[in-house]
């Protein structure tokens, strides 16, 4: 999955990367260091969204059952799920 951010970069996200990639003219990966559940992990990322006006990224990580955030500073926090990767709910205030 790709995602275009007004032309400026584009966002990738794999199943079989365990990282999410922002392109500009070279890659960065944003978010992922490998598989697993935890804080900077990934398993079966499947969906990527790009706020605009906050250019808050959103990770939908399948396999851990939760929804990942990555802040335009850098800083990644849980959306939705248990942040270690069980299944259940939660909310980031």
């Amino acid at each position: 999955l790709i995602n275009v951010n007004n032309g400026q970069h584009f966002y990738k996200e794999s199943s079989e990367c365990p990282g999410n990639l922002k392109w500009s003219r070279t890659a960065t990966t944003i978010i992922g260091n490998g598989y697993g559940s935890g804080f900077n992990q990934l398993s079966l990322p499947t969906g990527l969204f790009l706020e605009p006006k906050t250019q808050i990224l959103y990770i939908s990580d399948n396999s851990n059952n939760r929804i990942q955030k990555r802040y335009p500073n850098g800083e990644i926090k849980t959306a939705a799920g248990q942040a270690n990767g069980t299944g259940g709910t939660t909310a980031d205030t």
